[in-house]
């Protein structure tokens, strides 16, 4: 594209710049260009009334003059003195001077932009770039990519290349243009550079327009990533500095070459590429790039950005509704890739997501069908609020992966991705399960990967980044022997030993195997490392009826990243289904990818105080309820494993002392310390090993060892360590009485608190030692102390279950209330019963406490019963008085929750004292609309057999069929006689919901139900269109057969078999017609002489593959004409008709001949009787 520039007259130039601004100040002053030199200029200002300031610097034959006689500032323009100026033969031009308001560029004032400095109109939109919260809604956690941090310092993209590759880019969109190719006042020609059109083969990305706007993904994403701010035009992309590309390649035919050509498209010029596509989400495809795109790939790590390699981020898959495993997509699959999950805007997993080992972090995107979704550009200039899924997780990820390169342009690909396993965030997704803990303390889990992306804190870390060390990659065969066979009911164990490979410090973990299985689904593959790390690779995927296997399949995890690979590697092999299935795996190998030495993040992260206090920080779990693990596993040094607390342990030990000893995590602590009258006689050399042994000694309960130490006089009794732990803070928690004794003698402080707030006697309490509470209470303890928690004495002892102090506490101790509430508001109860102490909480309830007490969440110990599956103390509860119906701050009830739990015997207990079925919360859900979100059947029958109300509506006005994932749901609601044509606020029936979700299946269910598909949303669209928009190609079938399906086609078992052998016999037919007879706008003559609609015309057009699309188009036509034709009706000799009706006789005449072949062809024994012309 060319535009033809032309010179513009200064004179006109000025004009056109006028600035026609409401609340301007103009000044009395011009600046006025005169030839003739400075006494010209003097002979004009005088004759004119002006006077003349002298020639202004840099610029020759222009002058400032100011008129003494007008006001020295006006909010109007003196236009007549202007014009008297110009006027003057010997003046060119001249401009009267105006306030111009100015700021500094290095960074947008984020403080302002709270405030609404963007005046984009969805800045107010864009809640995952900051923090949206009003006071009702802070039970939302905080949602915040944490992008602002760096636009405060200056970071904002520039100079950075993303391409996105796509079905387009509608790159003159007035929110990208400024950083595709919008320069000053031209737009130049398209950048060969930055973006491509694969489909089209030319340089122009421009995505084709068609009347659903179904290329509008690429366009979308783009938007995330670049929307320039402060334009006045949608929204503020997360790297609006940077510069964006198109690379056109989903809009036709895909092969490999395709894909390759994209992938490879400029690699040394692009910094980043944003992929938000893959093979099939429909939980049954395996597949992934072929020889060419995986050729592309690497050779843009190794090429790509001057050898530091491209950064390829990609969205992780949106087949969960499908059961679908992104292991399965050999792209998300690959080590090359940045695979991005989601979570949504409550901080929960998304219905849609997929879950597998291989995923690194995760963005935001939507969620729930009431959650808020993603702001950006659209086709045709227009803005939007709905893009959705991990396609609009991908971009974020790719936002601030330009931020971060602008910062730190020499990081590599691999430093990158080290840059988000170390710097994710898991604290707002932390109440989603799964999450567990690998051999050196992060936290991972198949639906996040380690977490959350962190903008600001990735930009901190890279600051100081130094690159990782060389990689290395070791190949490991299986110990076992092949083939080995494997059947349903049954699961293989295949080993691994690893040794004398130079990878210390993981990175990338796969396991390629071949397996032949009779139902590839049905397998799933676990994977244990030596550090005792366990990892799924795959689980078992209903819908995958593949009888393929795996061929040299690569599983990738990453969940073991910064581990010790050396040792014994286990893959466990299952099929735990009662199926018949039965197959073998051929073989296994095990390839690890990682470093020799310690990359040097992790020596600075493992030294610094700062990252010592944040390993600290997360034992600091083991006093939230919601943590598995026990307290006292980071109290004893002799049980230490090697994993996060060795390496703290070890760490702080070593500071201890710097040049004397080296401590061993593995060896087993002996029964006495060996005590050199030397160490106990010199005080200044051996202090610190003293106060080590003192410890030591006190952790092993080493009588006379610390007797010797304390009547040495030579010791600190009161010495911590890094968790600020004295010996006493030992001797409480083991419970060594003796040792307790002699501390409180030596004047040891009862009081001191270790770095959890935890004191000596409320340690003695949480290990249960009740007579180490005796003699610490004896000794003056403060019995009301409190931990950084809140927790006291009480909390501490029912937390764990120690029934006889907590009675000792009651009974004895009048000064502890026995209706405590720690920080977060609970009561010794709630923890009782969150742990479900049975006990404990029998004791509590005959002390006649307080039960109704509501925590932080507005939840009774009921909720925490309901929520935790204990089904005796939901009971107990209950028979205690607790009502069932109590709310917490969302206003759920405790059948809420146990609905939500999935826990059917607790809901069942609920409703049979008292609690209320229909009960609303503040999103009016009923525990029937929180049943069929979960998905659960038992549940949801159990309620409706308890009156549950099946027409409630939500806020949104969605009756639960609205709501309902699964197709089991689905027809039980319908039995029981739900509104199948049910509108919430938006007009939506169940119907369009299922057709914009994509799940043909309920669609199929709620139109044989009956369900009207000629019914309107809000917006005016039908299902048709909502289907065709999202490209839904089975649902756009189904409608269309539907609608063409007449009262009388109702058939018989026989009846329907007839249909199918006169579908088998058409089939090659059609398939002839339409790719090899018909001309391309045949099939829609010929379904316009069928009675077809234009709109259902345009729903089957609107799948775009290629300039071939037409065939299909039109072999879809063909099937389903002959579905709604009634079973008496000579297919044929309409088909014939209808050939001949759209002026194609000779085509006619072919179908004809080709049948006559078949006259009496028979299908499965029956002669077709509708397969001649006569």
């Amino acid at each position: 594209m060319h535009f033809i520039r032309h010179p513009i007259p200064l004179l006109v130039l000025g004009l056109l710049l006028a600035p026609w601004i409401h609340g301007v100040h103009y000044f009395n002053q011009w600046a006025v260009h005169i030839l003739g030199g400075p006494d010209n200029a003097e002979r004009i200002a005088r004759d004119l009334g002006y006077v003349n300031r002298g020639q202004i610097d840099n610029f020759k034959n222009v002058y400032f003059m100011e008129k003494s006689d007008h006001p020295q500032r006006s909010k109007r323009d003196a236009s007549h003195l202007t014009k008297r100026l110009t006027d003057d033969v010997r003046v060119v031009w001249a401009e009267q001077q105006y306030a111009k308001k100015r700021v500094k560029r290095r960074v947008l004032d984020v403080s302002a932009q709270e405030e609404h400095f963007f005046d984009d109109p969805l800045w107010p939109h864009q809640w995952y770039l900051k923090d949206t919260r009003d006071l009702r809604s802070y039970e939302l956690p905080k949602l915040d990519l944490n992008v602002k941090e760096c636009w405060k310092q200056g970071f904002t993209g520039k100079d950075i290349v993303v391409s996105i590759v796509d079905d387009g880019l509608e790159w003159n969109h007035t929110d990208i243009k400024q950083n595709y190719e919008y320069v000053g006042f031209v737009l130049l020609d398209l950048d060969p550079y930055a973006s491509t059109d694969v489909n089209d083969n030319d340089s122009d990305p421009f995505p084709r327009y068609d009347a659903y706007n179904s290329n509008r993904h690429g366009t979308r994403c783009a938007g995330e990533i670049a929307m320039v701010a402060n334009n006045a035009k949608c929204g503020v992309g997360v790297a609006y500095n940077a510069k964006i590309g198109g690379i056109r390649m989903l809009d036709g035919s895909l092969s490999d070459i395709v894909e390759g050509r994209a992938l490879s498209f400029n690699v040394t010029h692009i910094d980043v590429f944003s992929a938000s596509w893959g093979p099939s989400d429909d939980g049954r495809t395996v597949d992934g790039p072929g020889r060419l795109a995986q050729e592309a790939i690497q050779m843009g790590i190794k090429k790509g950005r001057k050898g530091k390699g491209v950064i390829y981020v990609w969205a992780s898959g949106n087949g969960g509704i499908k059961g679908d495993n992104c292991n399965c997509d050999g792209y998300t699959g690959s080590i090359y890739t940045l695979s991005i999950g989601s979570a949504s805007q409550h901080g929960k997993f998304p219905w849609y997501g997929e879950k597998c080992a291989s995923t690194l972090a995760c963005t935001y995107s939507s969620g729930a069908y009431t959650d808020q979704k993603i702001s950006s550009t659209d086709l045709h200039n227009e803005c939007t609020i709905d893009h959705t899924g991990t396609s609009a997780a991908a971009p974020l990820a790719a936002g601030i992966v330009a931020l971060i390169l602008e910062a730190k342009p020499k990081l590599t690909w691999r430093d990158v991705q080290h840059l988000v396993v170390w710097t994710s965030d898991y604290e707002n997704l932390k109440k989603n399960s799964g999450w567990a803990t690998n051999g050196i303390g992060l936290k991972f889990n198949s639906k996040f990967g380690f977490g959350m992306m962190n903008a600001a804190r990735m930009l901190k870390v890279a600051q100081t980044w130094i690159t990782v060390p060389e990689k290395h990659i070791c190949h490991v065969e299986a110990s076992e022997k092949f083939p080995k066979a494997i059947s349903s009911d049954q699961q293989l164990e295949i080993h691994f030993n690893l040794k004398d490979c130079d990878v210390e410090y993981l990175e990338h973990v796969q396991v390629v195997v071949n397996i032949e299985y009779k139902r590839r689904g049905a397998l799933e593959i676990d994977l244990q490392s030596p550090s005792g790390t366990k990892t799924n690779l795959l689980f078992p995927r209903s819908k995958d009826v593949s009888s393929y296997g795996f061929q040299n399949w690569t599983f990738m995890s990453v969940h073991t990243w910064g581990e010790n690979p050396h040792g014994q590697w286990t893959a466990v092999i299952a099929d735990k289904t009662s199926e018949t299935n039965t197959g073998k795996v051929i073989s296994a190998k095990l390839v690890v990818h990682g470093t020799k030495e310690m990359p040097e993040h992790m020596q600075n992260s493992l030294n610094s105080p700062e990252h010592l206090e944040e390993l600290s920080n997360s034992i600091d779990d083991e006093f939230q309820d919601n943590e598995e693990r026990d307290v006292g596993h980071s109290l004893d040094w002799g049980d230490l494993v090697d994993g996060r607390r060795c390496v703290l342990v070890l760490h702080r030990i070593a500071a201890m002392e710097e040049s004397s000893r080296k401590v061993s995590t593995t060896s087993e602590p002996t029964d006495t310390l060996d005590l050199t009258s030397d160490m106990l006689e010199t005080p200044k050399k051996n202090k610190v090993k003293r106060e080590f042994y003192l410890h030591e000694a006190t952790i092993k309960n080493d009588l006379e060892t610390v007797k010797k130490m304390l009547q040495c006089g030579k010791v600190n009794v009161n010495s911590t360590n890094n968790m600020d732990r004295a010996p006493i803070h030992w001797a409480a928690a083991h419970g060594h009485v003796e040792i307790v004794s002699l501390l409180i003698a030596a004047k040891c402080n009862i009081e001191a608190a270790d770095k959890y707030g935890m004191r000596p006697l409320l340690l003695s309490a949480w290990y249960g030692h009740k007579e180490v509470v005796h003699v610490l209470i004896n000794a003056g303890a403060d019995v009301a102390a409190t931990n950084r928690q809140g927790f006291n004495l009480l909390h501490c002892a029912a937390r764990n279950d120690h029934v006889e102090v907590v009675h000792f506490i009651l009974d004895s101790l009048e000064n502890v209330s026995p209706n405590p509430q720690d920080k977060n508001q609970r009561t010794p109860l709630h923890l009782a019963v969150t742990h479900g102490h049975e006990k404990t909480v029998e004791e509590l309830i005959q002390s006649q406490i307080k039960l109704s007490y509501q925590d932080k969440c507005g939840n009774t110990a009921l909720h925490m019963a309901a929520e935790h599956g204990h089904e005796n103390l939901t009971k107990q509860l209950l028979e205690a008085g607790l009502d069932p119906n109590a709310q917490n701050n969302e206003g759920n009830t405790s059948l809420h929750t146990a609905v939500e739990s999935n826990n059917k015997a607790i809901a069942n207990t609920l409703l049979t004292h008292g609690a209320d079925v229909n009960a609303r919360n503040c999103k009016d859900f009923t525990p029937l609309h929180t049943s069929v979100r979960r998905g659960s059947i038992d549940v949801t029958c159990l309620l409706l057999d308890n009156g549950a109300d099946l027409e409630a509506k939500d806020k949104y006005g969605n009756t639960p069929l609205h709501l309902s994932i699964s197709a089991p749901l689905v027809r039980l609601l319908i039995q029981k006689n739900a509104n199948i044509n049910a509108s919430n606020k938006r007009l939506q029936t169940p119907l369009h919901i299922a057709a914009e979700r994509g799940n043909p299946e309920l669609v199929e269910i709620l139109l044989n139900a009956g369900a009207d598909f000629h019914l309107t949303e809000k917006s005016g669209r039908n299902v048709l269109y909502v289907a065709a928009r999202g490209s839904f190609t089975a649902i756009v079938d189904l409608v269309i057969k539907t609608a063409r399906r007449t009262s009388s086609t109702s058939y018989t078992t026989q009846e329907d078999d007839q249909r199918l052998k006169r579908m088998e016999l058409l089939r090659p037919i059609f398939w002839n017609l339409a790719t090899k007879q018909l001309a391309p706008t045949d099939w829609k003559r010929l379904a316009t002489h069928w009675l077809f609609t234009d709109d259902q015309i345009k729903a089957l057009e609107h799948q775009y593959t290629g300039s071939s699309s037409y065939k299909e188009h039109g072999y879809r036509m063909l099937l389903i004409w002959l579905h709604g034709l009634k079973l008496e009706a000579n297919a044929v000799k309409e088909l014939y008709e209808g050939l001949v009706a759209i002026e194609r006789p000779d085509v006619a005449q072919s179908v004809v001949r080709s049948l006559d072949k078949q006259r009496s062809h028979v299908v499965r024994g029956s002669v077709c009787r509708s397969c001649s012309v006569v």
